[in-house]
């Protein structure tokens, strides 16, 4: 009987080990994909057509699953990324060029540079108490 324990108590940490290392791995993989979104975005931000579905088809995940793993790891939805870097982008090339705004909308991915200077008003600048225009750190 002792033996049959022996046994059982092996089995019991030979499979406690198994599952710690495939969890183990599970995490790194799903870290790889989302760090290779990331790149992914960092190469495609100033193609208007870049989407989730782009994202993912590169990866060969389902779109739903990278918006999943992408918000688990980052706190960030693939499109709120795809924005904050396009506008980070954007006041690097508005304070380092001469570029007009839909010169620096176009160059950033997006087509409607009326959208852009919404959505560049909206998260980046902001009015300060004395009514000076700051930028938004984010």
């Amino acid at each position: 009987m002792e033996s049959y324990n022996q046994i059982r108590q092996w089995f019991i940490g030979l499979f406690r080990e198994f599952f710690t290392y495939k969890n183990k791995n599970q995490s790194s993989f799903v870290e790889l994909l989302v760090e290779q979104a990331q790149s992914v975005i960092r190469e495609l931000f100033s193609d208007s057509e870049l989407s989730v579905a782009r994202i993912a088809k590169t990866l060969c995940i389902t779109p739903n699953y990278l918006s999943k793993i992408f918000h688990e790891k980052t706190g960030l939805t693939c499109v709120e990324y795809i924005t904050d870097f396009r506008l980070q982008e954007a006041k690097r090339l508005l304070a380092q060029t001469t570029r007009k705004t839909y010169e620096v909308a176009e160059a950033v991915g997006y087509d409607n540079s009326h959208y852009f200077s919404t959505i560049f008003k909206k998260k980046v600048l902001v009015m300060s108490p004395d009514n000076n225009l700051d930028y938004r750190i984010f």
